[in-house]
C-alpha cells in the first residue's frame, strides 16, 4: 500500500488533529470534546512531568500544560485555540491527520487522508483509520488499521492506468504480571490495476496475507514512572502498519497509556507473508531481534536515554534522549513552598531582632 504518503504527512508536516471525548471528570485528558490535551507522566515521586523532547521530536506546552506545538524533523507547527488541528498543503499534495482521545486521554483513533496531484494530472489518494484499544488498567491491548488508495497514471495527457487497493491489519497485545509480553499480528491486503501498454490493455490482481508474533523479554530493571518507551511502542506500530513506527513517538508524552512495570531488554519477531499475484503464490518469511538498554533519572525514576542494538553482541547505539519539564501545578507548588520558607525566614529574623 502507499503508506509513504501517510508517513510523509506525519514526519514532514506534523499535521495532527487531537480531539478529546468521554467523561469530563476523567483524571487525564479531561475536558470537553475537541479540547487540546494536557498530557502528563507521573514520576516515581508522584509528581507530574511532561516530556519536552526526544530525539528529533519536541513538544511545547502553555502555562496550563496543554500541548501547543509539535516539532517533527526540525519543522514546528503551532496549535492555536482549543483544537489541535493542522492541515498541510503544498503545490502538488495535501494531507490531514485527525487523532481522537478516549475519556482517559489516550489515543483511540488516528484518521488520515492524503492526496497528491502531479503537474501532468496524475492523482493519488490514500485514506485510512488506525484504532487503539486499552484495558481497565490503561494498558494498550490492541492496534488495528484499515486503509484504501486510488491512483491514476497519465501519459501525454491521457489516462493510461488506474490502481486501487484496500488493506487491514491488526495487533493483539498480551500483558502478564504488568509487563507487555506478546503481540500477535495479522494483515490482509488486496490491490488491482489496469494499464495500457502498446495500445493493449492489461489487468493485474494481487493479494497478500500476513501473520506474525513479537515477544518481549525483561530483566531486573524496574520502570518506576511506568512509561511506554518509544523504542517499544514504535516497534509495535512498525510491525502493525508497516512504516508507521514513528507515530509511536506519542507514547513518550503518555498518549498510548501506561507502560510495563519493568523495562524491556529485547524482542524477537517472526513474520510471514503469502502473496498471490494472478494465481501464483509466493511465501516470504522474516525473523528479527532487537536489544534495548535504558538510563534512568535517579531523582525521579523517569527514562533519561534509550539505546538499541540489532545484535546480541550488545553494540548499543543511542536511540534518543528524553527531556522533561515540571507541570504548572508542580511549579505553583514549588512557588508556594518557597513563599512559606521566605515567610518563616522573615519571622525568625523579626523574632531575633526583638
Amino acid at each position: 500500500m502507499k503508506k509513504y504518503l501517510f508517513m510523509a504527512a506525519l514526519l514532514c508536516m506534523g499535521c495532527v488533529c487531537l480531539t478529546s471525548c468521554g467523561d469530563d471528570d476523567d483524571e487525564l485528558g479531561s475536558g470537553k470534546a475537541g479540547a487540546v490535551p494536557a498530557p502528563t507522566i507521573t514520576d516515581a515521586n508522584g509528581n507530574k512531568v511532561q516530556v519536552t523532547s526526544i530525539g528529533n521530536f519536541s513538544f511545547g506546552y502553555d502555562e496550563q500544560g496543554k500541548l501547543r506545538s509539535f516539532t517533527a524533523v526540525n519543522e514546528t507547527f503551532e496549535i492555536e485555540g482549543n483544537k489541535f488541528i493542522l492541515n498541510s498543503e503544498t503545490e502538488d499534495w495535501k494531507s490531514s491527520i485527525n487523532i481522537a482521545l478516549n475519556g482517559k486521554g489516550y489515543i483511540s483513533t488516528i484518521s488520515y487522508k492524503t492526496s497528491r496531484k502531479s503537474s501532468d494530472g496524475e492523482n493519488e489518494v490514500e485514506e485510512g483509520k488506525i484504532t487503539c484499544s486499552y484495558n481497565g488498567n490503561g494498558q494498550m491491548t490492541g492496534v488495528s488499521e484499515s486503509s484504501s488508495f486510488l491512483e491514476t497514471d497519465i501519459d501525454n495527457g491521457k489516462q493510461v492506468g488506474t490502481w486501487s487497493g484496500n488493506s487491514t491489519s491488526k495487533c493483539n497485545i498480551t500483558w502478564k504480571n504488568e509487563n507487555l509480553t506478546d503481540c500477535n499480528f495479522t494483515s490482509n491486503e488486496t490491490e488491482k490495476g489496469s494499464f495500457i501498454e502498446d495500445g493493449k490493455k492489461y489487468t493485474e490482481n494481487e493479494s497478500t496475507k500476513g501473520e506474525g508474533k513479537m515477544t518481549f523479554t525483561y530483566g531486573s530493571e524496574k520502570n518506576p514512572a511506568r512509561q511506554l518507551p518509544f523504542v517499544m511502542c514504535s516497534s509495535i506500530f512498525e510491525q502493525t502498519i508497516e512504516v508507521g513506527g514513528d507515530i509511536g513517538v506519542f507514547a513518550v508524552i503518555g498518549l498510548y497509556g501506561v507502560g510495563p512495570a519493568y523495562l524491556p531488554e529485547s524482542y524477537t519477531c517472526y513474520r510471514k507473508w503469502v502473496e498471490t499475484e494472478d494465481g501464483e503464490e509466493d511465501i516470504d518469511e522474516e525473523n528479527s531481534s532487537r536489544y534495548f538498554r535504558f538510563d534512568i533519572n535517579k531523582n525521579n525514576g523517569t527514562i533519561a536515554t534509550e539505546y538499541i542494538s540489532y545484535s546480541a553482541a550488545g553494540n548499543y547505539n543511542q536511540m534518543a534522549n528524553y527531556n522533561y519539564v515540571g507541570t504548572r501545578t508542580m511549579l505553583d507548588q514549588a512557588r508556594k513552598f518557597s513563599l512559606i520558607l521566605h515567610k518563616r525566614s522573615n519571622a525568625r529574623r523579626h523574632h531575633h531582632a526583638k
